[in-house]
């Protein structure tokens, strides 16, 4: 795109700025291999009932993980204990 406009890359970028330190983890946690995969496989479940469940599930899974711990082992580059 930049060479057929003739201009640099940088030219799409300009003005945008890296944004907060919470957004740059969230964007990160989004970007994860395990993030994009629990996604594709929660629109995997053809019914939306069990799509619902589904998440009903993990939110329950999350609160019984204390916050701090959680981000923690989800910070990006560091790998979750099992």
């Amino acid at each position: 795109m930049a060479d057929i406009l003739a201009v640099p890359i940088s030219f799409f970028f300009d003005g945008l700025t890296p944004g907060s330190p919470e957004e740059i983890v969230l964007r990160e946690r989004m970007e994860q291999p395990e993030t994009l995969e629990l996604i594709r496989l929660y629109y995997a479940f053809r019914d939306r009932r069990v799509r619902e469940q589904f998440l009903e599930l993990v939110k329950a899974v999350a609160e019984r993980v204390p916050r701090r711990e959680a981000a923690a082992q989800h910070r990006p580059g560091r790998r979750a204990r099992r």
